[in-house]
Parts: C-alpha cells; structure tokens; sequence
C-alpha cells in the first residue's frame, strides 16, 4: 500500500509486542535491521541501515529571461496612451483589432529594448525539481 513497507519484523517492546515501527519506501535498500533487547526502558533500540545513493549527477538547461528591473513602466505607459489604440480608437472591429495587434507589437518591441535580458541555467537531478542556481 503505498510503497511502503515496514522493516521492523521482531518485537520492540518487553511485552513482546511490536510497537515501534520504521517504514521506508518499498523501492529503499535497507542493508540491516537490528533490534537490541530493552535496556533504560520497556522499548528496544533499533538500528536501521539504509544503502543511500546520493547523486550529483544533473542534468541543466539554460533560458533567457527579461531582468524586468531596468524596465521603465512609465515610459511603457506613456507609449500605451499615446498609441492609436488609447488616443483615437476605431469604430470598426476589425481595425479595432488591427490598432490592438499593431499596439501590442510596438509594446513588445519597447519590452524589448528596455528590459534587459539575462541568461540563467536551471539544473535539475533526477529525484529533484529544477533548481535554479543563478536566479
């Protein structure tokens, strides 16, 4: 259930009851179980070893992104109200749409030019998410 499995087979408490448990994914190479006798209390001590494999194998991509903190908002602004879109918008829908396509393409070319852009990696392990290293 779960992938789990409980690796703890012999009884942990003087009463000869099983109650403390050590669960590990199913998949998980458990190397040795030792359950010692009851010594400072009515528990045992149990020792469990676990063959870990630790990776620093990974595989990394990289991107570009906008630093958008040398983007000027109020120049972007002031290029939104002075565009045909905002200052003299047409009756027709479809050179609505054209003012609207021809307005965010000058707004895009304005992003641009203004906001720099950075090239960043992104490294990713097997197990892991990506991790981004020079963000």
């Amino acid at each position: 259930m779960n992938n789990l499995v409980q690796v703890v087979q012999s009884p942990t408490h003087t009463a000869g009851h099983q109650l403390d448990v050590v669960v590990v994914r199913s998949d998980s190479m458990v190397t040795s179980v030792n359950v010692s006798p009851p010594v400072l209390s009515d528990h045992s001590m149990m020792d469990v070893a676990l063959g870990l494999h630790c990776s620093n194998q990974y595989d990394s991509s990289s991107y570009t992104c906008r630093s958008w903190r040398s983007f000027s908002y109020d120049d972007f602004e002031c290029d939104l109200l002075q565009s045909d879109l905002v200052c003299c918008p047409p009756d027709d829908v479809s050179e609505l749409i054209a003012a609207y396509d021809d307005t965010l393409m000058s707004l895009t070319t304005f992003t641009r030019l203004t906001a720099e852009c950075d090239d960043r990696t992104a490294h990713q392990t097997a197990d892991c998410m990506p991790v981004h290293i020079q963000c």
